[in-house]
């Protein structure tokens, strides 16, 4: 818990908020005291929605399965600032997902597993049933495993998974949606919003502000929806006010757009199996030469030099780290 950053009062303090970054951290350094890659994986299968506090609790007493998911989505923000959790239903099928909006979330190899293994937790909660597996896992990419691993992998996410996709999600016939949940409660859920509400309003008001526009813009951004229209829309206002929101906490609309793509490029460009026509369409680019003079804008280079010189310094660290210490 040192080398993570929390202190002792992180842990009893039950209204505490620490840094998301530092939780990944845990996670990341018990895998490898562990030497277990599949940690988060198996850390997330036995992680009971409960202890989510008010996000798992709402969603646990929430009517229906839809009801659960939409809680997630409104609540998550008492939990973590950097998190963005989407739901959409196409062709019968819903595609539940998550994706951070944080630079410093980029590297963490545990979290993907752990949050997969959550919603799948969930699912299983809500529909009584131990054993539910979802049609599909997506995820950005996964190690080499033994089979053994696969085989543990399979018992918890199902033998249906495919890697490379932008966003980590699970996809599962949309009928579901209307489910009943086995652990619904209508008076612990009706107690439980109005604590999540108190908590939503008890966020700093200027940073939360930001924060709630960051997720929103990233929100539209994936769909393909870059104007400021679109976000005024998800954000149930109109564009001359949201723009004098903007005006009140010092930034303008393309700044804070721009700043929302560069974070979530950096962390598709460390899926090495994602091309970069597929980044530049997730962030809304139509060409990929305007993903290449935005990022170069950023950063300095190109996305294709950074990603190639990022994974030659993440292979010289991993080397260094393998070798034994000098005497």
């Amino acid at each position: 818990m040192r080398r993570a950053g929390l202190e002792p009062r992180d842990l009893t303090d039950p209204d505490r908020r620490v840094p998301l970054i530092r939780y990944l951290e845990l996670l990341e350094l018990c895998a490898d005291l562990l030497a277990d890659p599949q940690f988060g994986l198996k850390f997330g299968a036995q992680y009971e929605p409960r202890h989510a506090g008010v996000v798992g609790n709402i969603a646990l007493a929430s009517r229906t399965i839809g009801e659960a998911f939409e809680a997630i989505g409104r609540y998550l923000p008492t939990m973590v600032d950097a998190t963005v959790h989407g739901m959409e239903v196409s062709d019968g099928i819903v595609f539940a997902y998550s994706y951070y909006i944080d630079p410093l979330m980029m590297s963490y190899r545990q979290k993907a597993d752990w949050a997969i293994a959550f919603a799948c937790n969930l699912m299983r909660a809500g529909l009584g049933d131990p054993r539910w597996t979802p049609q599909q896992v997506l995820l950005p990419q996964l190690p080499d495993e033994t089979p053994t691993q696969r085989r543990s992998r399979a018992e918890i996410m199902g033998d249906n998974i495919r890697v490379g996709h932008p966003w980590a999600g699970i996809r599962f016939d949309a009928a579901l949606l209307k489910r009943l949940m086995a652990t619904s409660d209508a008076m612990i859920e009706a107690l439980m919003r109005h604590y999540g509400e108190l908590r939503l309003a008890a966020l700093p008001e200027q940073r939360g502000e930001i924060e709630q526009l960051r997720r929103e813009i990233a929100r539209v951004l994936v769909k393909g929806e870059g104007g400021i229209e679109h976000l005024a829309k998800a954000t149930g206002t109109s564009v001359r006010t949201l723009q004098r929101r903007l005006k009140d906490a010092g930034v303008n609309y393309s700044d804070l757009q721009n700043d929302v793509r560069k974070t979530l490029a950096l962390n598709l460009l460390e899926n090495e199996t994602l091309a970069l026509a597929e980044i530049a369409f997730s962030l809304g680019y139509s060409e990929v030469s305007a993903f290449n003079h935005a990022f170069r804008r950023w950063v300095g280079q190109s996305p294709g030099d950074y990603r190639r010189l990022r994974a030659a310094r993440l292979k010289s660290d991993a080397t260094k780290k393998s070798e034994p210490p000098a005497k």
